[in-house]
């Protein structure tokens, strides 16, 4: 079963669908491109075109969130990594945070993962500072297997009592 798949199985069941928001139409997928001068990572677009903003084990931006989104989130990283004297940054995507601040990357050529840390204006592989997968697809993965097995416990448990 693919990640896709996945991901719409595990909204189904779970009965979490809120958790997901609207969809991002084509031409707001059109406009993250425009605006930030990349072609968005081909996962991140079809996660956020079918889910929109979602928390899949990061609560991912997409085009339109309440309170911001990608392309506001991805600006203000530029500028941060410029104010850090970083360069060769333009083709990341600030996908998600961390909740301190610290934005989470995405390449939009792969599937890595980074975390830009806006107090010491570092980047580094999201794997080495959170020791999980390194990849969009790999923390998804991740994720939904630790849901679908804390679920089977919780299932579990419920036919002992």
């Amino acid at each position: 079963m693919d990640l896709i798949e996945r991901i719409r199985r595990f909204f189904a069941e779970n009965e979490i669908g809120e958790t997901a928001g609207t969809p991002d139409t084509p031409q707001d997928v059109a406009d993250i491109g425009q605006m930030l001068n990349l072609r968005p990572n081909p996962l991140y677009q079809k996660i956020i075109s079918e889910f929109g903003p979602c928390y899949l084990g990061l609560e991912l931006y997409a085009r339109h969130r309440p309170d911001d989104g990608v392309i506001i989130q991805t600006q203000w990283f530029r500028q941060a990594a410029q104010d850090a004297g970083l360069s060769g940054y333009e083709h990341f995507l600030a996908i998600a945070d961390n909740g301190s601040g610290d934005k989470i990357l995405l390449g939009a050529d792969s599937n890595e993962l980074f975390l830009f840390a806006h107090d010491s204006g570092e980047i580094l592989p999201l794997a080495q500072e959170y020791g999980c997968a390194g990849t969009l697809d790999g923390l998804i993965g991740e994720y939904l297997e630790e849901e679908e097995n804390r679920n089977g416990k919780e299932d579990k448990d419920a036919q002992a009592v």
